[in-house]
């Protein structure tokens, strides 16, 4: 039997550290854009704040205005969230479908 990588551990407790400072930052309510917390929270990138958020399970809303707990947020501010998100989605779909469409044709645009 192999043992996990110590690597890997270590990469796991970062993140782990990592996405409980993110959720710290966000417990006073408010919006927080993500360039503030890249610079409050030591290790944290725009990427990894994206991630964080992303795996949330909904916990975290974000909008231009930043990221938010869910927990926080009015009603309107998940109503805008969920907007955009569904937005973005159908923005990819759309894109899918011609991606598809110019593969089915060889390459070559419509």
């Amino acid at each position: 039997m192999t043992q996990p990588s110590l690597f890997r551990q270590r990469d796991h407790d970062a993140a782990q550290q990592l996405t409980g400072a993110f959720y710290k930052a966000l417990e006073d309510g408010g919006w927080h854009l993500r360039r503030e917390l890249v610079h409050a929270i030591p290790g944290l990138t725009e990427r990894s704040a994206r991630l964080i958020a992303s795996a949330s399970r909904g916990l975290i809303i974000g909008s231009a205005k930043g990221y938010k707990l869910t927990a926080y947020a009015t009603q309107i501010e998940v109503d805008h969230a969920e907007a955009q998100l569904r937005s973005q989605a159908r923005e990819m779909l759309r894109r899918v479908v011609q991606i598809r469409n110019c593969r089915n044709r060889g390459g070559r645009a419509a």
